[in-house]
């Protein structure tokens, strides 16, 4: 088969890890069941099942697997989470769309941000308020390392041999140098902070 042909028939098995602010949690509506129907995907992994409203086309089926791979507390946003994404689907932006409806947009997206805060608002407003307040978020700072999403592996078929391929590529730096950066504000914020 033709690598063409592959992709157009969602042969090809994609991956991809982004910061989301916020923890995702399998209790968020979205989140509503284990993907262990999947052979591809790991246990602790959840499926986003949302439509996505294409232009000319209307709303189409969207899926998803998200599995939170850590996170870690962080001053300004609640949380920061280190997510694995795989699509399942292959619509425009499906990946930012997804996170952003979960009320966890992606660092550094300045088109979905705002759907974030809305899907957040939502979430504080009743409809899924976990044990911890969620925090408002700040307005996204353009320029500031850009989007924290990136591709980091592909399996397809070889269209010549017939062998299956796996092809991967290690997160960009900027991702555990933003994970750092948190780790150690929290680390001086515990230091300096007032004994009880």
């Amino acid at each position: 088969i033709s690598l063409s042909n592959q992709f157009e028939y969602r042969r090809v098995h994609k991956r991809y890890e982004a910061l989301v602010i916020g923890r995702p949690e399998p209790s968020q509506p979205s989140l509503n069941k284990e993907t262990e129907d999947y052979d591809d995907v790991e246990k602790g992994s959840f499926l986003i099942d949302e439509p996505i409203n294409v232009e000319g086309r209307g709303l189409l089926n969207a899926q998803t697997t998200l599995r939170v791979l850590s996170t870690i507390d962080h001053l300004h946003w609640g949380a920061l989470s280190h997510v694995d994404l795989r699509p399942k689907t292959g619509r425009t932006h499906q990946l930012r769309i997804h996170c952003a409806g979960l009320g966890c947009p992606i660092v550094g997206d300045d088109l979905y941000w705002k759907m974030g805060d809305d899907s957040r608002q939502q979430q504080r407003n009743g409809k899924n308020v976990g044990e911890e307040e969620i925090v408002p978020l700040p307005s996204v700072r353009k320029g500031q390392g850009g989007l924290y999403l990136q591709s980091v592996g592909a399996t397809f078929v070889h269209p010549r041999t017939g062998v299956e391929m796996t092809i991967e590529a290690p997160v960009a730096n900027k991702f555990n140098m933003l994970l750092g950066r948190a780790r150690r504000a929290n680390e001086y914020d515990t230091k300096t902070a007032p004994a009880a």
